[in-house]
């Protein structure tokens, strides 16, 4: 039987990710928009947590692929911001190696010609503008995820 290819559009932020899933280039429906980091535990307690329910998400959703996007190249962002966010994107890798699938580190300027949109100007706004919105999140980051998962291999 045939499978479509599924993609998973992840966009870390400091304390939560946003996810997409896209399904052939269509952005499919899931429960699993945002996964936030638990806040009632301690800062140590919470890393093996947090790769739990992304563990969990991954064998729900079953993706082909992973597509995390970088930030734009420019990204400027104190140590107490940028460590969190690279924590949260090294959790996915280490769930998605351990369940064999496989992760892209998506540079903008490659998603930007694989959902066709233009090189020139601010991607985020190329993206309210051209692909369809998917809510809830969107303002918040989902559309960046939403991004990764259209510009995954179809």
């Amino acid at each position: 039987m045939y499978r479509m290819s599924r993609t998973l559009g992840v966009w870390c932020q400091k304390h939560k990710l946003y996810t997409a899933v896209a399904d052939d280039g269509t952005v499919a429906s899931s429960s699993w928009d945002r996964v936030d980091e638990p806040a009632v535990l301690d800062t140590e307690a919470r890393l093996p947590v947090f790769l739990d329910s992304i563990r969990r998400a991954l064998a729900e959703l079953k993706p082909d692929v992973v597509i995390i996007l970088k930030p734009e190249q420019t990204y400027e962002a104190s140590y107490n911001v940028l460590a969190p966010k690279i924590a949260l994107e090294t959790l996915v890798r280490l769930a998605a190696a351990e369940a064999g699938i496989p992760v892209d580190v998506l540079h903008r300027s490659t998603a930007r010609n694989r959902i066709g949109l233009p090189q020139k100007g601010n991607f985020e706004q190329h993206v309210d503008a051209q692909v369809e919105r998917c809510d809830p999140y969107w303002n918040a980051g989902r559309k960046l995820a939403v991004a990764a998962a259209l510009a995954g291999p179809s």
